[in-house]
């Protein structure tokens, strides 16, 4: 569950929060590349449902097609980030995610270090995103 809070934090633009439960998943032993996955999988299934709602479905008739379901304690949150993330920022990121994945596997940059600045990185778009739609 402290995984998804984590993507969802991130998505949602809770700077402060995606960064504690950041460490607190490094500490715990999640590893750069698994959390640079994990945000690559969250941005597949945000573009799955709304390439689906683009073509005339309904976010709940896409919503059902995800397997594995989103869980039910994020659909809330999920529902709101279809609509805010738009197809071409979703994009942007998940090649930026692309390219972090790259740069862990070969710079011998601090992977962590990169992870948290990603995170800030798309935390802080979401944020400036709902400010925009409020």
């Amino acid at each position: 569950l402290s995984r998804d809070q984590l993507v969802f934090a991130i998505f949602d633009g809770q700077r402060s929060l995606a960064d504690n439960l950041l460490r607190t998943g490094i500490d715990d032993g999640l590893l750069p590349i698994q959390f640079i996955r994990q945000l690559q999988f969250h941005i597949e299934r945000l573009l799955s449902v709304r390439t689906t709602v683009e073509q005339g479905r309904s976010i709940e008739q896409a919503l059902g097609q995800l397997h594995p379901p989103v869980f039910f304690k994020f659909r809330k949150n999920f529902h709101q980030q279809i609509k805010l993330w738009p197809t071409a920022l979703l994009r942007k990121c998940f090649r930026a995610l692309v390219n972090l994945e790259i740069e862990c596997k070969s710079t011998g940059t601090p992977n962590v270090a990169l992870c948290q600045r990603m995170s800030l990185s798309i935390s802080g778009l979401a944020h400036k995103l709902t400010q925009q739609n409020q």
